[in-house]
């Protein structure tokens, strides 16, 4: 009850932020199914009288939470010296082939890491209340765009804004709510959940996120919201600390899922550690199936469109190796078919959100959950 008390006085007053500064197929597919800086159905004035009703905070002051807009990237080697072995890590698999990694404690002080590329930034982005992981294309209307934060939670989750616009995306969400460019979204990358052991022997020569030169007061090894390391921190214990526009209590709002969202208003939640039992999963999702992977190297989910040209497949374990039953060729858990009439097809990656079910549900009110054995219409 003390830690409990401890983390409240810590999340709720938003001002003590400012303590905390801050494979060419598969990408055209995943362009179709999430288009840079899509516009999906209009948001309702009734929908966004919501959020602003929900929303904690002011928008007074931005990049309290400061960004990390020179990011420097070190070694393994060099990197195995302060990450500890058991430390959660996120790691971007570029269109580019470079891996890169970044230590979680880093975006809990940061949240957001804007990385320049030629015609846009590739920006990572977390939340350590909701316990969201996502990666957004910073282009909006041909231009070029980091992000930063804003002083403002929706749902318990960070609203984000584009230094091109100005206008304001809840981190969750990706889609603006104000501005000149209200009601579009921004283009997603998938991001890695996992930890430094596990990602530094799979990826030995990545290149990882250096800890900012922040100064005296930001400290890169302690966590004050609790630990992903033990259990009964704010991270498996409770629920939000702040108002919530939609909640669904038959599910543990702790519980991590992969969240996937289409622009049609197609929503769908799955279970991470029911994928891990499972191996393999095809799940109904809008138009098209997907199919949920369970990662034993790194100890996480990897999501697909399941299709192959244009012609579902359902997969299943069978004999301890994923196969899909329309041709039974078989598939590994990096979503490449190793043997059978589809050999070296590879199914596009569809980029799902790591993140908490109460989070989820809160912007989602419709969306479905997979438990493990039955897909519900939540």
């Amino acid at each position: 009850m003390a830690e409990e008390n401890t983390m409240r006085n810590r999340l709720i007053p938003l001002a003590m932020l400012r303590f905390f500064p801050a494979a060419l197929a598969a990408l055209a597919v995943a362009a179709v199914l999430y288009p840079a800086c899509a516009t999906a159905r209009p948001l309702t004035e009734e929908r966004l009288k919501a959020f602003e009703a929900y929303t904690v905070g002011d928008d007074q002051a931005r990049d309290l939470v400061r960004p990390v807009d020179r990011p420097r990237f070190i070694s393994v080697a060099n990197a195995s010296l302060v990450l500890e072995r058991d430390e959660v890590v996120f790691v971007e698999e570029a269109p580019d082939g470079e891996v890169r990694i970044y230590p979680r404690l880093v975006l809990l002080r940061h949240e957001v890491v804007n990385i320049a590329g030629d015609e846009q930034f590739r920006c990572v982005t977390y939340c350590p209340f909701t316990g969201s992981l996502i990666g957004y294309i910073g282009r909006i209307e041909g231009d070029a765009t980091s992000l930063g934060t804003t002083n403002q939670l929706l749902n318990s989750n960070r609203i984000l804004y584009d230094r091109s616009t100005g206008a304001r995306w809840p981190q969750i969400l990706g889609q603006a709510i104000d501005g000149p460019v209200k009601g579009e979204f921004l283009q997603r990358f998938g991001l890695l959940w996992t930890t430094w052991e596990r990602a530094r022997e799979v990826y030995p020569d990545a290149q990882v996120l250096s800890r900012p030169r922040s100064g005296p007061n930001v400290n890169y090894s302690r966590d004050p919201y609790g630990s992903y390391r033990r259990s009964g921190t704010y991270y498996d214990t409770g629920g939000s600390y702040y108002p919530l526009l939609h909640t669904d209590t038959r599910v543990h709002p702790k519980t991590r899922v992969i969240g996937l969202a289409d622009h049609g208003g197609s929503a769908l939640a799955i279970n991470k550690d029911a994928v891990k039992a499972a191996t393999a999963v095809t799940l109904g999702f809008g138009l098209n199936p997907v199919a949920a992977f369970y990662d034993p190297q790194l100890d996480t989910v990897r999501t697909f469109a399941a299709t192959v040209n244009d012609r579902p497949l359902h997969f299943e374990l069978v004999d301890g190796v994923i196969r899909d039953t329309e041709t039974h060729t078989q598939w590994n858990h990096h979503g490449v078919a190793v043997q059978g009439r589809l050999r070296e097809t590879r199914l596009a990656p569809m980029p799902g959100m790591d993140c908490m079910w109460f989070a989820w549900k809160a912007f989602h009110n419709h969306t479905q959950y997979w438990d493990g054995e039955t897909l519900y219409p939540y």
